[in-house]
């Protein structure tokens, strides 16, 4: 229960004996109870009449709070896809009906032409629920080669259920504040409870901000998908790199024609040789005789 002013001291005195936020915490536990207790008596004081509804109001909004069920994970996935030529539309409609299928959505995209080849690349990333999330990179691999792959997860249970407890502790902060503010007389004290009671109020939405934040990342999966067409040969308008090229694969062929050709009559050619080196030493013996 809230000690009542003494005599020629002033609520804002209270205040500043009282001081630091965490102080005011205590105040908000020493406060509802006294209300509960005025509540069971006959509340016949105004002070409890007021303070009674903010108990209840307070309450509510602790009620009102999500408790994390289970480990908070984000998971998110990066793959790189090359699809044949021309089909690039094709499987980048295909992505968007996927999406679509699994509850899903597309978040960004980014599509261009790539050098004088005209290959369509694009970047599409998009969320789908957590548990279509295995399910969906699996779909995402038979749409064309995968040529790069990347999976990532990141626990934050620990950082959401701090979230949570930094938001109960401003609201009982804040409901502190209020019951303080029904005591006030002075409007200097009535402006600086306000004053006190506007930052609580900034960071109690800040805190549910992040607290949504981490209820949307841990509910949807990011998948991002890079498509790529495949290149295609050059066309010769001409017809002279097609000669040239068959020029010189003919050329090689006739090489290895002779070197095989000459290996297998190599034996033949010394026996030839031979005999005809033979002849001719014996054909010069026989004119030297004579």
């Amino acid at each position: 229960m809230l000690p009542e002013a003494r005599p020629g001291r002033s609520v804002g005195m209270q205040i500043r004996h009282r001081g630091l936020m965490a102080t005011l915490g205590v105040l908000a536990l020493a406060a509802c109870g006294g209300g509960g207790g005025s509540s069971a008596a006959n509340s016949s004081s105004p002070q409890s009449g007021v303070a009674a509804p903010a108990q209840r109001a307070d309450a509510a909004t602790v009620q009102a709070v999500p408790v994390a069920q289970g480990p908070r994970i984000i998971r998110n996935a990066s793959l790189t896809l090359e699809v044949a030529n021309g089909d690039f539309d094709k499987v980048l409609t295909r992505l968007i009906d996927l999406s679509a299928n699994e509850g899903g959505y597309l978040s960004a995209s980014e599509a261009g032409g790539d050098g004088g080849d005209h290959i369509r690349t694009g970047t599409f990333t998009f969320a789908v629920p957590v548990d279509r999330y295995e399910e969906t990179i699996k779909t995402l691999r038979g749409y064309g080669t995968v040529q790069s792959f990347r999976a990532g997860s990141q626990d934050v249970s620990a950082q959401y259920v701090d979230l949570q407890s930094r938001l109960k502790n401003a609201e009982a902060q804040r409901d502190a504040m209020l019951a303080l503010l029904t005591r006030a007389t002075q409007i200097s004290d009535i402006i600086n409870i306000q004053n006190q009671v506007g930052q609580i109020e900034a960071q109690i939405e800040q805190l549910k901000g992040q607290i949504d934040y981490l209820d949307h990342a841990t509910s949807y999966s990011t998948i991002s998908v890079s498509l790529r067409e495949a290149a295609v040969a050059a066309k010769d308008q001409l017809g002279l790199r097609s000669a040239l090229d068959t020029a010189l694969a003919d050329f090689f062929v006739s090489i290895d024609f002779m070197v095989i050709a000459l290996g297998a009559l190599a034996p033949y050619l010394l026996l030839v040789l031979a005999g005809l080196g033979g002849f001719v030493l014996w054909r010069r013996r026989r004119l030297a005789r004579t």
